[in-house]
């Protein structure tokens, strides 16, 4: 049975200044313990050219100093993160002479560099222990327990991991929870209804199901909040880094857009309940955010959260027991969705000539000269 993980963020509002200093210690002892791990993975391949296991890293390990600073609930979770990390794995599955060369290359984690950076790795822990709705931080050699007060819609919630991190020198303090979600049925929706999703701009999500219904997701608020945070954080930038101004307009622009794309994910998953449709499909172009569209919509475009939103949709799919897929748009725009043009993969050599064309932005005529929605057309060919 597939168990869904979903997760929280919570901004930790005001630390007292024990608090934070503990908190800031802790991070430190973290990114000590990550460090040591980075060494010891690379002493390990100097002299037996292999890269150790989890169970092995953990052993040699115990004896250091960082490993005993931070304990051993904190210890598992960091290392266990680390020798799970892509490239790790990446590298194990090479013979000698090809690791050899994937290291020379530094695609290891690097080092963190000292505190003075602000560069510091986040704290991991796996089922924590809640009282009284307070979330409980194992003590550490310099740190007492901790208490960080839990929402109350977290506070009886079985928490399975968190990961705490900080941002902008230390002001915005964030802790981020994952906790089981519960699986919802719903058996009236219809195998044979699908809904294809075209993103874009000042139309964020263009939805056009098999049956011919459609709507939009308008993306202008959420342009006009990017917008927004590129001309005040240049504003703010030239007076320094990490200020006061800066964490506060960081933190209000991410749950803004945290908030923008929560809501559209609903507003889509309650449409496809009440519509019954069973399958969503999503258009992803496998060079997404590195198209040459001029300097004001590269902007614009290349901080729009498409990832996250997909993310999160998924996730939604499958807690309500819709299909979820995602698909190449690469020509989705070009061909004709009602003359039935086939739609080629990304690469092919020849170039390709469809029945209709696009007029303006916008607009899209087919064969026939019948004037659709270019967006509109996108989607139904998704």
């Amino acid at each position: 049975m597939l168990i869904l993980y979903g997760s929280a963020k919570i901004h930790l509002k005001h630390p007292t200044p024990d608090m934070k200093r503990n908190l800031v210690c802790l991070l430190q002892l973290s990114r000590d313990l990550y460090n040591a791990s980075i060494m010891e993975i690379s002493d390990s391949y100097k002299r037996f050219h292999a890269l150790p296991s989890y169970d092995e890293l953990t052993e040699n390990l115990k004896s250091r100093k960082e490993y005993q600073a931070i304990g051993r609930k904190y210890s598992a979770v960091i290392i266990e993160a680390l020798s799970n990390c892509k490239k790790y794995f990446r590298i194990t599955q090479y013979r000698t002479d090809k690791s050899k060369q994937l290291l020379d290359k530094k695609n290891l984690n690097k080092i963190k560099p000292p505190c003075k950076s602000k560069i510091i790795f986040p704290v991991l822990l796996k089922n924590p222990e809640i009282e009284n709705g307070f979330l409980l931080l194992p003590a550490t050699n310099q740190t007492p327990v901790l208490k960080i007060r839990l929402p109350s819609a977290y506070a009886h919630h079985q928490i399975m991991r968190i990961h705490l991190h900080t941002s902008c020198n230390f002001r915005n303090w964030e802790l981020i929870i994952e906790y089981p979600l519960q699986v919802i049925e719903n058996p009236n929706l219809n195998v044979h209804k699908v809904l294809g999703i075209d993103l874009g701009v000042s139309n964020f999500c263009t939805c056009v199901t098999n049956a011919g219904d459609s709507f939009i997701v308008d993306g202008r608020r959420l342009k006009s909040i990017i917008q927004g945070y590129c001309k005040y954080e240049k504003k703010f930038h030239s007076h320094g880094k990490g200020t006061v101004r800066q964490a506060s307009l960081q933190r209000k622009t991410a749950y803004r857009i945290r908030d923008y794309l929560n809501k559209s994910v609903k507003y889509i998953i309650n449409y496809c309940i009440n519509q019954h449709v069973h399958k969503i499909v999503v258009g992803w172009g496998i060079h997404f955010q590195t198209f040459e569209l001029g300097h004001q919509n590269n902007q614009i475009f290349s901080y729009f959260p498409y990832a996250v939103f997909v993310k999160a949709l998924k996730t939604k799919c499958h807690q309500n027991g819709i299909l979820f897929l995602k698909t190449d748009e690469s020509f989705t725009s070009q061909a004709s969705a009602i003359d039935l043009d086939q739609i080629p993969a990304y690469v092919t050599p020849t170039e390709q000539r469809f029945s209709g064309h696009r007029r303006y932005r916008g607009l899209y005529i087919t064969k026939d000269k019948i004037k659709i929605n270019a967006d509109i057309n996108g989607a139904f060919n998704i």
